[in-house]
């Protein structure tokens, strides 16, 4: 009986030690499954990176694509800008001529009313130099009142030769000059023949008279001169004083050279 309950602890020992050495149901199992879980679970993660960068691409394309209308919109609306600055500046510049169009018509005007002004002045001046040298030539008379009377006329004469220099300068200032006519060719654009003079004075077909002066405005003629254009005299009297030919004359011979002709 002692024999039987020595070997019994070491049976339980060994059926122990078996129990260990086989594979348990519940542990044994377990890895395998999560093996085989890993391995199942592993495509389906490449799936969800590869939607997400699709997503990626995509919505930098979006961006792209918005940048671009932008960039688009940009340029299209620094285009309008120039366009429109270029437009104002045209404008304005148009303004600033018509401006100055409308002051040089102003002036033109002014100006034609007081060229008569002037033209007096230098009529009254023409017809007192002569009077008033004549009168201090008889400064040496014994009549008392001819010394005082030539150097009022003198003084006269004098203010009205400052009163028109002044009127010259001031139109001048304003860029309104005397046409030069004596002594120059003939020119219709500015000069207004009223005759011819038969002199040797000046070539033919060259201004000999000027009646009246003419002006110029700028680069626009104001008023042309009135003047008398020199011809050459008839053979046989280069000893006679040159003379005015009216037009009458002119016409005149035109019809007699026209008559001798036929």
């Amino acid at each position: 009986m002692s024999t039987e309950r020595e070997e019994a602890p070491g049976a339980a020992a060994a059926a122990d030690a078996a129990a260990g050495a086989a594979p348990d149901p519940a542990h044994g199992a377990a890895p395998d499954a999560g093996a085989g879980a890993a391995q199942d679970a592993a495509p389906g993660g490449d799936d969800a990176d590869a939607q997400a960068g699709g997503d990626d691409a995509a919505r930098l394309a979006g961006l792209e694509s918005q940048l671009a209308e932008a960039q688009a919109r940009l340029a299209e609306t620094e285009a309008q800008l120039q366009r429109t600055q270029a437009d104002f500046a045209n404008y304005r510049r148009r303004m600033m001529q018509e401006q100055q169009r409308w002051g040089d018509r102003a002036m033109a005007r002014l100006a034609a009313d007081l060229l008569p002004v002037v033209d007096n002045l230098e009529r009254a001046l023409a017809a007192l130099e002569p009077v008033a040298n004549a009168q201090d030539g008889r400064a040496g008379d014994d009549r008392p009142a001819g010394p005082a009377a030539g150097a009022g006329l003198k003084a006269f004469a004098e203010g009205i030769r400052l009163t028109l220099r002044q009127f010259l300068d001031i139109l001048a200032g304003h860029g309104i000059r005397p046409i030069e006519a004596v002594g120059r060719p003939f020119d219709p654009h500015f000069h207004e023949a009223v005759g011819h003079v038969e002199t040797d004075a000046v070539p033919e077909e060259h201004v000999a008279v000027e009646l009246q002066r003419g002006y110029t405005f700028k680069d626009e003629v104001l008023r042309p001169a009135l003047v008398q254009v020199a011809r050459r005299p008839a053979q046989g009297d280069a000893d006679v004083p040159p003379r005015a030919v009216t037009d009458e004359e002119d016409e005149e011979d035109t019809e007699h050279g026209q008559g001798r002709g036929h």
